[in-house]
C-alpha cells in the first residue's frame, strides 16, 4: 500500500501521526488535570467538612453539658433533686464535656496536618484557627472548672456564663474559618486548574503551529525539487536535454540534482555532440571513457574507429581505382555488418568493371 503513495503523502502521514499522538497526550493530560483537581477538591471537602462536623457535634455536646448543669440547678431550686438524678446529671455533664473537648481537639489536629495552609486563614482580628483553639481551651477549661463549683454549690455566676459564651464563640469561629478556608481553597484550585489547562492549550497550539510550519517547509524542500527532477527525467526520455535543475542545496537531493545536471551536460555535449559531428561526417573527435564501468564511451569510440577505418579503406580503393590499379581490393574481413557490406560492394563493383 505504501509503495503506491506519493512521497508528499508519505511525509504528510509521517507528520500527522506525531501530531495526533500529541493531541492524544494533551487530552490525557487535561483529563488527569481534571481528575487531580477533583481529587484535591474532594480532599479539601473531606478535611474541612469533617472538621466542621466535629465542631458542630462539639457545640451540641457543649450545650448538653450546659443543660445538665441547668437541670441540676433547676431541680435543686424546686427541691425535687434526688441523689440518683444528681448522679445522672453529673455523669451526663462529665461525658458531654469530655466529648466537647475531644471533638474540638480532633478537628484542630486534623487541620494541623495542613497547618501551613490553615495558618493563612484568619478572621478580622488576624487570629487563626489555632489561636482561637488556644483561646477556646482557656475559656472552656475555666468553664468546666467553674461548672464543678456551680454543681456543688448550686449557684451560677456571671463569669461562669461568660466563660461558656467565650468558649462557644471561639469554637464557632473555628468552624467559620474552616468553611472560609475550604471555599477559598476550592476557588484557588479551580483557578489553578484553569490556568494549567490554558497553559497546556497555549503550549500545544504553539507547538502544533511550529510543527505545521516546519512540516510545510520540509515538505516543500523535498517535494518541490523532486517534482522538478521528475519533469527533467521525463524531458530526457523525450530527448530534451537542455533542461537543468540548478538546485542550490547541500543535502542528498542537492547531490542528486547536481549529478543529474552533470549527466545531462555530459550527454548533451559529449554524446549527442559527438553523434552530431559524426552525422556531419566529422570523425576527428576524441571520445572520453570515464572508467572501466563506462558503457557509453567505448561504444562511441568503437563506432568512430569503425567509421574511420571504413573511410580509410574507401579512400585506398578509390585512389587505386583512379590510378588504374583495378586489381586492388578492400579488406572486408576487418569489418562486420553494414560496414563489411560496403567494402564487399566496392570489391564486387570493381570485379564487375573488370569483367
Amino acid at each position: 500500500m505504501l509503495k503506491s503513495l506519493s512521497i508528499k503523502f508519505k511525509l504528510v502521514i509521517l507528520i500527522i501521526v506525531p501530531v495526533i499522538a500529541a493531541i492524544g497526550i494533551t487530552a490525557i493530560a487535561l483529563t488527569n488535570v481534571n481528575t487531580i483537581s477533583a481529587s484535591l477538591t474532594q480532599n479539601l471537602y473531606s478535611e474541612g467538612f469533617k472538621s466542621i462536623a466535629l465542631v458542630l457535634n462539639a457545640d451540641r455536646d457543649l450545650y448538653q453539658a450546659l443543660e445538665n448543669v441547668d437541670a441540676l440547678l433547676l431541680q435543686n431550686s424546686k427541691g425535687t433533686l434526688t441523689p440518683a438524678a444528681k448522679e445522672e446529671y453529673l455523669a451526663g455533664f462529665e461525658e458531654n464535656q469530655v466529648q466537647t473537648s475531644d471533638r474540638v481537639k480532633e478537628a484542630v489536629d486534623l487541620l494541623s496536618q495542613n497547618k501551613g495552609f490553615w495558618d493563612n486563614i484568619k478572621d478580622d482580628s488576624g487570629l487563626t484557627i489555632f489561636d482561637h483553639y488556644t483561646a477556646f481551651e482557656e475559656s472552656y477549661t475555666a468553664w468546666v472548672s467553674m461548672s464543678g463549683t456551680v454543681m456543688s454549690t448550686y449557684a451560677s455566676s456571671d463569669e461562669w456564663v461568660s466563660q461558656f459564651d467565650n468558649a462557644r464563640e471561639h469554637m464557632n469561629v473555628i468552624g467559620e474559618l474552616v468553611e472560609v478556608g475550604v471555599q477559598n481553597s476550592i476557588v484557588a484550585n479551580e483557578a489553578d486548574k484553569t490556568s494549567m489547562v490554558r497553559t497546556i492549550l497555549i503550549i500545544d497550539a504553539v507547538v502544533l503551529l511550529l510543527v505545521l510550519g516546519l512540516s510545510i517547509l520540509i515538505i516543500s524542500a523535498i517535494v518541490g525539487p523532486l517534482k522538478k527532477t521528475v519533469v527533467m527525467l521525463q524531458d530526457m526520455v523525450r530527448g530534451r536535454l537542455s533542461g537543468r535543475l540548478n538546485l542550490d542545496q547541500k543535502d542528498e537531493i542537492g547531490v542528486m540534482a547536481a549529478s543529474l545536471d552533470q549527466y545531462a551536460e555530459n550527454l548533451q555535449l559529449h554524446i549527442v555532440g559527438a553523434m552530431k559531428r559524426i552525422s556531419e561526417g566529422d570523425l576527428n573527435i576524441e571520445i572520453k571513457i570515464e572508467d572501466a564501468q563506462d558503457e557509453i564511451g567505448p561504444v562511441m569510440k568503437t563506432t568512430v574507429d569503425n567509421l574511420k577505418a571504413l573511410v580509410k579503406e574507401s579512400e585506398n580503393l578509390t585512389a587505386a581505382a583512379v590510378a588504374g590499379k583495378l586489381n586492388t581490393r578492400g579488406n572486408a574481413g576487418q569489418f562486420a555488418g553494414g560496414y563489411k557490406e560496403i567494402i564487399t560492394g566496392f570489391n564486387e563493383t570493381l570485379d564487375a568493371v573488370i569483367n
